[in-house]
């Protein structure tokens, strides 16, 4: 299996996962939007797809670093690349979440926004939701990034992905030891932790090869995984579903993870690729969208028969251009540049 597939199959995971997740808010929005009309876009609970973003977040990092050298100066590097990947496109619609609430754009209502909110949010460590509450997942992400990066100044590949699987198993364990009161504690022991160390030994284990599935077998795997992850969802409550989701959505996930890596990517598809390209984008835009369309919908269509079908389209063709916009100038452009500044330092 080629690594160019690997990679492939798992971006077009990342376009999957962040495409239910567009779907599964925009789906419950309805019910609010117009309770006395039938729904245009079945509701859903596609919560999932984060679980599958830990797991490939876990993956990723441990494969793009496998053989650089540890060191400060590749520590600090990871961290800056990372930094660049994430923060601009986060920080630009955390600040806009923060004007629309404190300058009413799409509600009227009283709200807690403040000052200590955003820099809380933008810094990455208010437990919970932050602003863009869809950004409590990057809370984590940076959190793994910045143990990532200290084990990545001292010790080499083998040492840092077994260092840091201990350290979140250790933390996960954590809240059936104590009783856990305080939020912080609670918010860096969460079991979803676990699915950032089940991704990185994924790609431990594919990069050293010491695990490689036939085909087959790795179809029967991604199939197995999916199919667990339907049934769970369908069949299941969803207060459980999301309250352990680390064992209902996190198994499956790894599964489809795990599958995907020694699969490779089975077709060409241009859809899931660009899904994939943007999911980072999607993922942070689609709820600013979707409280945008229903302020256009309400205003230009109010009465409308069809007024749910009008804010479903309206809003995930927002949400698409917005994401592809938010890409270009807020992912791809920044770091264009640090190559750029990289390459003159060198």
């Amino acid at each position: 299996m080629k690594s160019a597939g690997r990679i492939e199959a798992i971006q077009y995971l990342r376009g999957i996962a962040a495409l239910v997740v567009v779907f599964a808010h925009v789906a419950s929005m309805q019910h609010s939007l117009a309770p006395s009309l039938p729904v245009f876009l079945p509701e859903f609970n596609g919560f999932w797809g984060v679980d599958i973003f830990f797991v490939i977040s876990g993956f990723i990092i441990v494969y793009i670093t496998h053989e650089l050298v540890s060191g400060g100066r590749t520590a600090a590097l990871f961290l800056l690349k990372r930094a660049v990947r994430i923060v601009p496109a986060y920080w630009f619609f955390t600040l806009f979440v923060y004007l629309a609430d404190t300058r009413h754009w799409f509600s009227d209502q009283a709200n807690l926004t403040n000052m200590a909110m955003l820099l809380k949010s933008l810094f990455f460590v208010k437990p919970g939701f932050p602003l863009l509450f869809v950004g409590w997942t990057l809370t984590l992400e940076m959190f793994f990034y910045a143990i990532f990066s200290l084990v990545l100044w001292r010790w080499n590949a083998v040492v840092r992905v077994w260092l840091i699987v201990g350290v979140f198993v250790f933390l996960a364990a954590v809240p059936l030891w104590f009783n856990v009161e305080n939020r912080y504690i609670k918010f860096y022991t969460q079991a979803v932790l676990l699915e950032f160390a089940a991704g990185m030994l994924i790609a431990y284990f594919s990069t050293t090869k010491r695990l490689e599935l036939p085909k087959k077998i790795a179809a029967i795997v991604f199939f197995a995984g999916w199919g667990l992850l339907m049934s769970v969802t369908f069949f299941q409550e969803d207060n459980l579903l999301i309250s352990h989701r680390a064992f209902w959505w996190g198994l499956p996930a790894v599964l489809i993870v795990l599958g995907a890596v020694h699969l490779g990517a089975v077709c060409d598809s241009k859809i899931l690729h660009g899904a994939g390209a943007i999911s980072y984008s999607l993922y942070l835009c689609h709820m600013p969208c979707a409280y945008a369309g229903t302020v256009l919908v309400k205003y230009f269509f109010a009465g409308s028969p069809n007024l749910l079908m009008l804010y479903v389209v309206m809003t995930l063709s927002l949400t698409v251009l917005v994401a592809i916009i938010s890409w270009r100038l807020l992912e791809w452009w920044p770091q264009i540049m640090l190559r750029r500044v990289l390459r003159a330092v060198a």
